[in-house]
């Protein structure tokens, strides 16, 4: 399972994620949940298949000098083409559920994108996060946000957290500033 953080706070962007992969009857150290791109990164919660398969293709998406809900869309859009190229037509049929369900957060550096299951695109304001450890994460990164801490703090701390309370996210914790 998974824990994944990201903040928006005074102009700065920062991801977070756990290392635990899990299944009901394994618990292993996974690595990092992070994909770069040219100038994003996409903490990635879900199909550790699918996560592989973005992972591989990530560097053939052709960024935008500046991110917008728009471009958003358009990655989201490449992310279902790449689907139907390398993973099953059924999981990359438009606007219906994966068969192994996906969650990514997507930063840049100055935006926070959230793109579904369905590969529709959300944008928080401040904060989102996914995985196991969702609840967890979203109440630390509330209690946290209008401290002294920046976004790394508080990614980290949020991810912290998940991995304390959580039994299905683990340490070590990865942090990109963007």
């Amino acid at each position: 399972m998974t824990a994944i953080a990201a903040v928006k706070k005074k102009g700065k962007v920062s991801i977070a994620c756990d290392s635990l992969g899990s299944t009901e009857h394994l618990k292993q150290n996974y690595g990092t949940k992070l994909i770069k791109g040219s100038n994003f990164i996409l903490g990635v919660s879900g199909s550790y298949r699918i996560t592989d398969i973005l992972r591989d293709n990530v560097d053939k998406f052709k960024s935008p000098e500046v991110w917008t809900l728009k471009e958003a869309r358009r990655f989201a859009e490449w992310f279902r083409k790449v689907m139907i190229k390398y993973g099953s037509k059924k999981e990359a049929e438009y606007r219906e559920p994966l068969k192994h369900p996906i969650w990514v957060v997507m930063a840049t550096k100055s935006r926070i994108f959230r793109i579904q299951t369905e590969y529709s695109v959300l944008e928080p304001r401040k904060w989102d996060s996914t995985g196991a450890g969702n609840q967890i994460v979203e109440g630390a990164m509330h209690a946290l946000y209008d401290t002294d801490l920046n976004s790394s703090e508080i990614v980290r701390e949020a991810i912290r957290a998940a991995c304390d309370l959580h039994p299905h996210c683990g340490k070590p914790i990865h942090v990109e500033d963007l």
